[in-house]
């Protein structure tokens, strides 16, 4: 703040903090996301969910939501005009229950919502769901949002899995995340979304006349965090931090 990070930040988010978020998901997964064009910050990931359903999700439009799951999704689908088809989990671990997922689809679904790892169930990612996924939708025109707030929990050995680490997805998916869950300050609500041009420029038009702007200082203090040393040894150490937790809780 004493450095001048008061005024509004740029729309899509401070250059250096996108930057990052570009440098760290073609890191983890190899996918690569433009910082000017496909990478937008807003206040906490859940605005720019917001913002993406709205942007996209038509009145009469079906949208396909895993349960249990976070609870912004079917108020946001309502209010842009979609009907939810909910599939439920995996009743035994949570995970992506495909054949039911391909019991329900219709011609009419424009997007399918997943949330994983899941809130509230805790439950990852494999690779074989990621292919799953992209043969259950690779014949339509539906969009994948990917809500990847929870990425750092990966637990003994296994790879943090995203929607990015399958390529066929890439010019389809929606990718949130949130610096409120890997940096353990929610208070602070900044999240961003990382996803094809095309798609980040409608999702910008709601972003702008919603949000527009948030937190110029933190997100300044936030990309200065990440790039320096002791940010680098936070990220390392993340996914051991989370595993702690899982074993006191199990």
């Amino acid at each position: 703040m004493a450095s001048g990070h008061n005024q509004y930040a740029p729309m899509a988010g401070n250059m250096a903090l996108r930057d990052w978020i570009s440098n760290d998901i073609e890191a983890r997964t190899g996918a690569a996301f433009h910082p000017g064009n496909e990478i937008t910050v807003g206040a906490g990931a859940s605005s720019l969910i917001f913002a993406a359903i709205q942007a996209l999700v038509r009145p009469g439009d079906e949208v396909m939501v895993l349960t249990p799951c976070y609870d912004l999704y079917e108020p946001a689908i309502a209010l842009a005009g979609g009907s939810v088809i909910t599939v439920p989990l995996n009743s035994e671990d949570f995970h992506l229950d495909l054949e039911a997922m391909s019991r329900a689809w219709t011609p009419h679904i424009r997007m399918l919502i997943v949330n994983i790892p899941n809130n509230p169930t805790g439950a990852t990612w494999t690779r074989q769901e990621l292919l799953g996924l992209a043969e259950l939708v690779q014949d339509s025109n539906a969009f994948v949002l990917s809500d990847e707030v929870y990425g750092p929990m990966h637990y003994d050995g296994k790879e943090a899995l995203s929607i990015a680490h399958e390529p066929r997805l890439h010019n389809r998916s929606i990718i949130a995340a949130s610096f409120g869950k890997v940096l353990h300050c929610t208070g602070w609500k900044i999240g961003y979304v990382a996803a094809a041009e095309t798609i980040s420029r409608e999702i910008r038009k709601v972003h702008q006349y919603d949000v527009f702007s948030t937190g110029a200082p933190l997100q300044a203090g936030i990309a200065e965090f990440l790039t320096s040393e002791e940010g680098t040894e936070h990220m390392a150490t993340l996914a051991h931090f989370y595993a702690t937790k899982r074993d006191r809780l199990v």
